[in-house]
């Protein structure tokens, strides 16, 4: 976050140097040249911290998914074992659980021999 914070205070500098280029007729040249380099570093800078915080914040997102996949695993498990036990599970249809992996509703299929 400070590497963000510094390359856009770096960025700001790029854009004041190109400001006292303008209304600063003997300050162009050198003002152009140091707003480039001060430009460059600060795009440079950003890139690479912006790529950092990308990427933690990817990890952050995938294992924050992770866990709540592994609660709804344990809590559909939950729900199958209580239904189970109570003697009147039926499972559902393929095309129910494909549709719909968290359906639980305890269905009663009426089959005709």
């Amino acid at each position: 976050r400070l590497s963000v914070i510094s390359s856009l205070i770096l960025l700001c500098m790029y854009v004041a140097a190109f400001l006292v280029a303008a209304y600063a007729p003997d300050l162009a040249w050198p003002a152009a040249i140091i707003g480039g380099i001060l430009g460059g570093v600060a795009a440079g800078w950003l890139w690479t911290a912006q790529g950092l915080f990308f990427s933690r914040i990817s990890k952050y997102m995938v294992r924050a998914n992770l866990r709540q996949q592994r609660q709804q695993r344990l809590e559909l498990a939950e729900k199958k074992r209580a239904v189970s036990d109570s003697g009147s599970f039926v499972p559902p249809h393929r095309d129910q659980v494909r549709d719909n992996p968290t359906n639980l509703a305890v269905h009663h299929h009426h089959r005709h021999h």
